[in-house]
């Protein structure tokens, strides 16, 4: 194995927890010393070692993703920036679904010392660990397990001390089962290994507990209908480069929601979605009324107050019913949700909003992102910028040249939005800066809340 691989993220963990004085061993995860994983897997010779270890990484900006509530003997750290993502398990001892099936004591007696820092299971623990895997946990062998029992099994091994670890262990069939199955490239029934597992757990009590109550979670997740995802809305002037920087957002984050729950990309400006807002716009479009235009017509002495209002209402209940539709049912998903615009954008838009007296309120009546970045930049800056035609909503198209809108209308746009600033509490964006740098300033205020 090529050491020298090894992701640096993973070596600074590994080479802290030796300066502690820390016991553990890489678990599961030799491949990460060649670079073929990210993730490192640790288990720990005392559960001192386990609590010394996690406070060490919560001191160096790791984030707690799965603690043992979920999930009995383990836990999950990630830390994430633009430039890598890190994900950090600890294991208190060998168990999956919080079934004991290893004695972590064989597997620190047997160990080898591979380097200062890298100690590994013997290659006999190895394969009996990547089996176990298997059979109590994925119910199938990944590419790369596969490839490494291959390896394993072509080693020297010690059979006899295998076949008397798993007699006592008590799954010595379905140990043979699936390194049958390796060995014919093919993957192992999925029946017989569910059937071990539950007549395993039945015979060792101490694990109905923590079974249950992740399997409750399980249940409790699925039907409870708190939002759990991650909400990031870019509102603003137009112009300030919304659309630019959400892309680049969702493209830094790729790694992270890949391994969580996913991302969604969408433009959340205006779009008839419900069948009569379909209906009127429709209506309007054959009678060439240009509506926004119309509204915002800085010429118009008398303003029709209560339609007005009225306007203002229905593009709340609109805009509300998509959220309900398109944004809610993801964030249930734990899905982090990028918008280009937000319904905030509706106050920034129309120059009589300033007059309202409904349209403030809703403001703040309307669901709350986990954070809106409002997007400014100097009126001239915004003036010259193109039209960026990569938008996130499949039904919206838009000319590839920009009709600007004159400065007056502009620097109204822009006190509107420093109002709904300080209205929301949100947060300011200079897009006169690199978009390197916003991109990083975004991920600074929102990873840890997509982390956990």
């Amino acid at each position: 194995m090529n050491f020298e691989k090894t992701p640096l993220k993973i070596k600074e963990i590994i080479e802290l927890f030796h300066q502690n004085k820390i016991e553990f061993i890489l678990f599961k995860c030799e491949h990460i010393l060649s670079g073929k994983n990210k993730n490192l897997d640790l288990l720990f010779k005392t559960k001192e070692g386990y609590d010394k270890a996690s406070i060490l990484l919560e001191n160096n900006g790791f984030v707690l993703y799965l603690s043992e509530k979920v999930e009995k003997y383990k836990k999950m750290y990630v830390k994430f920036s633009t430039e890598e993502y890190t994900r950090i398990h600890l294991h208190r001892e060998i168990s999956w679904h919080g079934l004991i099936v290893i004695d972590k004591k064989d597997i620190f007696y047997n160990c080898k010392k591979i380097d200062p820092y890298f100690v590994l299971p013997s290659n006999e623990d190895q394969l009996i660990i990547h089996a176990a895997h298997c059979i109590f946990e994925n119910l199938i062998f990944k590419d790369y397990q596969m490839e490494r029992i291959r390896e394993l099994l072509g080693k020297k091994l010690n059979k006899n001390y295998i076949n008397e670890r798993l007699n006592h262990y008590g799954w010595k069939k379905e140990f043979h089962h699936v390194v049958n199955c390796v060995n014919k490239n093919k993957q192992p029934k999925k029946s017989k290994l569910i059937l071990k597992f539950i007549t395993h757990s039945i015979k060792k009590p101490n694990s109905w507990t923590p079974i249950l109550l992740k399997l409750k979670n399980i249940i409790f997740r699925k039907i409870n209908l708190r939002r759990k995802g991650c909400l990031i809305s870019l509102i603003g002037v137009n112009g300030s480069g919304k659309t630019t920087l959400a892309n680049e957002v969702l493209k830094a984050y790729r790694p992270l929601t890949d391994s969580v729950s996913g991302q969604k990309g969408y433009y959340f400006g205006w779009v008839p979605f419900t069948p009569w807002a379909k209906f009127l716009s429709n209506k309007l479009k054959k009678k060439n009324v240009k509506l926004f235009r119309e509204i915002n017509e800085t010429k118009k002495i008398k303003r029709n107050i209560i339609k007005d209002e009225i306007f203002f209402i229905c593009n709340y209940i609109e805009y509300l019913i998509r959220y309900l539709f398109v944004i809610y049912p993801q964030l249930r998903k734990n899905k982090l949700v990028v918008t280009d615009r937000y319904f905030y954008d509706l106050y920034g838009q129309y120059n009589n909003s300033e007059k309202s007296s409904f349209l403030p309120k809703l403001l703040l009546y309307f669901p709350k992102p986990d954070y809106t970045f409002v997007l400014d930049a100097p009126l001239d800056s915004i003036i010259k910028r193109d039209k960026n035609t990569k938008v996130m909503h499949k039904d919206v198209k838009k000319d590839k040249i920009r009709t600007v809108h004159d400065r007056d209308y502009l620097l109204k746009q822009k006190r509107r939005y420093d109002f709904i600033l300080k209205k929301i509490k949100a947060n300011l964006i200079d897009t006169n800066e690199k978009l390197i740098i916003n991109k990083r300033k975004i991920i600074k205020f929102s990873w840890k809340t997509i982390s956990k």
